[in-house]
This record gives C-alpha cells, sequence and structure tokens, in this order.
C-alpha cells in the first residue's frame, strides 16, 4: 500500500490502492491506480466578524473610553468604512476555536461506554480530516443570472400605471374601447402627434398607459445563484475481521465523519450548529468555508459480509461536502484615490469570507493554495 507524507496530527479515512514491491518495484503501476483516487483535505473552520475590529474602545491617546460620544461614533463610522472596504469581507476565517471544538468532540466520543481511549490514545488529537475518495466522486458547479426585472423606465411607467387618477382614465378606457378601439390603433400605428416635444412625449405615455400598450424595454438583471457540492464515496474495510480491526478501520473513521457532520449538543436538551471546515478537494475544489450535507452509511447489502460475531467488516459512505459561500463575481479593475483596490484573486484575500471569485477555482485545480502536499513516498507491501 502507498503511504503519503502528511501533516501531524492528521486522520486518515480511506485506503489507498497499490502493488507490492515485488510487483511493482519503480510503483509505476500504483500511481496509475492513484489517478481514479480523489483527496480530500478538511480543516475545522468557523468565522468571526470583521465589525469587531472596527472599534477598539480606546481613544487615540490609548485611553479606555466609559461611553460612546459622537466624536467617537464618528471615528467608529469612519473606521468601519475603511476596513470594510479594506478588507472587502463582513466575515473572516476563524480557525483555533474551530480546532478547539472539534478536539472536544472526539475527546467525549473517546470515552464511549464509559472506557478511557476507547478509539486509541491518539484519536482526540486531531487537526484536520484526509478524505481518501473513490473515482466516482463527482464535483458540480451551477452558476445562474436573473433578468426578469422591470428597469428604471418600465418601473416609473408601472407605478405611473397605479396612479388613481390615470387608474380611472384607464378604467374609463376600457370600458369605452369598443367605442374607441380606432383610436388605440391610432396611437399605436401613428405615434405621438405633432406639436412640442415635450407636450407630447408626456402626453404619449400617459396616453400608453390608459390604453394598456405594452412598453418595449429590456429586462434588467435582478439576482444570481451559485451552487457547488462535491460528492464523494468511500469504502470502509477491516482486512482481518477481529474486534480490534474492526473498531481501527470501521469505527474509528465512522466517529471522526459523524463528529464532523452531526449537530453539536451539551446536555442533550438543545442541539444544532454542526462544525464547518474549509475543504480542499486536491485538483477538483477549494471552499474557504464549507459544511458536510449529507452522510450516508450503507450496511447490508450484497457486498457486505460479517464476522462470526455478526461485526461488519465492510461499510459503504457517501458523503456531501457543499460550500456555504453562495456568491460568485468576477472583479473589475477599479481604482479608488488613484490606486487599484486590493485584489480578491492572491491567496491574502483567502481568510476574508467574502463574494467567491474565479481564485476559489483555480486554487481548487492548481491546488496553489493547499499547505499539505500529496506526496508518494514508498510501496510498503
Amino acid at each position: 500500500m502507498s503511504s503519503y507524507e502528511l501533516p501531524a496530527n492528521t486522520a486518515v479515512i480511506g485506503k489507498i490502492p497499490g502493488y507490492n514491491k515485488n510487483i511493482d518495484p519503480n510503483g509505476m503501476f500504483a500511481n496509475e491506480l492513484l489517478k481514479g483516487v480523489t483527496f480530500i483535505d478538511l480543516m475545522p473552520m468557523s468565522y468571526k466578524t470583521i465589525m469587531a475590529q472596527m472599534f477598539s474602545g480606546k481613544d487615540e491617546n490609548g485611553n479606555a473610553i466609559d461611553e460612546l460620544t459622537l466624536k467617537n461614533l464618528e471615528d467608529y463610522l469612519g473606521k468601519s468604512v475603511e476596513i470594510l472596504f479594506g478588507s472587502g469581507a463582513l466575515f473572516e476565517q476563524d480557525v483555533e476555536p474551530a480546532k478547539k471544538n472539534y478536539k472536544s468532540l472526539l475527546t467525549r466520543l473517546n470515552t464511549m461506554n464509559d472506557e478511557e481511549n476507547y478509539f486509541g490514545s491518539k484519536f482526540s488529537d486531531v487537526d484536520m480530516l484526509r478524505i481518501i475518495a473513490a473515482n466516482d466522486s463527482t464535483f458540480v458547479e451551477n452558476f445562474s443570472n436573473n433578468f426578469d426585472g422591470a428597469n428604471v423606465v418600465q418601473n416609473t411607467y408601472n407605478a405611473a400605471s397605479q396612479n388613481k387618477y390615470i387608474k380611472l382614465a384607464s378604467q374609463f378606457a376600457n370600458i369605452s374601447k369598443s367605442m374607441n378601439y380606432t383610436q388605440a390603433q391610432n396611437f399605436l400605428m401613428e405615434g405621438m402627434a405633432k406639436g412640442d416635444d415635450k407636450t407630447n412625449a408626456m402626453s404619449a405615455f400617459a396616453q400608453g398607459v390608459i390604453f394598456n400598450a405594452n412598453l418595449a424595454t429590456p429586462t434588467t438583471w435582478t439576482g444570481s445563484n451559485y451552487s457547488s457540492s462535491l460528492s464523494l464515496f468511500i469504502k470502509l474495510i477491516s482486512p482481518v475481521g477481529s474486534p480490534a480491526c474492526i473498531r481501527a478501520n470501521i469505527l474509528t473513521p465512522l466517529m471522526y465523519l459523524l463528529a464532523a457532520t452531526a449537530p453539536v449538543t451539551s446536555y442533550g436538551l438543545f442541539y444544532g450548529a454542526p462544525m464547518l471546515w474549509e475543504i480542499n478537494a486536491k485538483g477538483v475544489a477549494h471552499f474557504r468555508l464549507g459544511a458536510v450535507a449529507s452522510l450516508s452509511v450503507m450496511r447490508g447489502s450484497f457486498e457486505t459480509t460479517f464476522t462470526k460475531d455478526l461485526q461488519p467488516t465492510v461499510l459503504d459512505v457517501r458523503i456531501t461536502l457543499v460550500s456555504l459561500l453562495n456568491d460568485f463575481a468576477v472583479q473589475s479593475s477599479s481604482m479608488a484615490d488613484g490606486k487599484l483596490i486590493k485584489s480578491l484573486y492572491n491567496k491574502d484575500a483567502q481568510k476574508n469570507l467574502s463574494v467567491q471569485n474565479p481564485y476559489d477555482i483555480y486554487a481548487g485545480s492548481m491546488n496553489s493554495s493547499d499547505k499539505n502536499k500529496v506526496v508518494t513516498t514508498t510501496i510498503n507491501l
């Protein structure tokens, strides 16, 4: 089996295919197998508001401010605008509390059945997960723009049609259409009458409303939708089938995934707010902030085998990961005070949870933001 260079405190979920050195001394065949394997790193993540930076609670001399005076408020608002537009986001990533929370969940899991270190002494000492998924894992990304809104002129026309005086005239015109249909046709065929342009324009606009004429205008953009999801398939297998092997190869990875997916509770009375993640699917996608949307654990299929104690030796797991940043845009080369506005297309901007942009796609495809490189080392079997 191929072994991979991993960051410290990484829990690996899934198996890497490979051949022994007698069959594949140079690792050439193993590398061919790895072309169909997807590597996904999940790093615990949360977020905090950038607004917290805006008011330090101290004056310009460093003295504590007991109350927010008008002058302080002016400074606060000025600093707010500076920080917001300087960062280009309302929220930013918050890593350390997320790591602490995940370790807390794992520590409680490791005392299952009141047994300390039930899943091993290092089970709770995890900073990130690396999922090794099968080659039927797929990433889907969708963009859409909506252009069903009226423009400014159309909105004015619609507002005019609701004016009570024009509405009364319009109702009267509808009643008398059978008597005056020719006049409506003449208006549409001949346009404005001769005379003063301003008067004719206003008259034509009002007549258009009265005769229920449609106004020819292009529709305008009303919004966009962006969604992305990554579907993974993992097969958890216990090669030996002993209780210790089942615990290490099936239950332990499953517990990591459950802690990564399920809502959180303390006493059991209230629950919610599951773990969030920075997700880097190598060569596939990069989510600055994502979550596990669904986790399916399948037992009992025709491939499932059991031990003599009726413990499963195979589990099929399917996971859907989604990005929590559902806005996408490309950035213009705008200038502010004669200077180019700071680019969203670089690594420094990735901690800010602003609009997703082409750099997210680039980073996912080229692994440019990946600090945890996957490197093949040896074939051990």
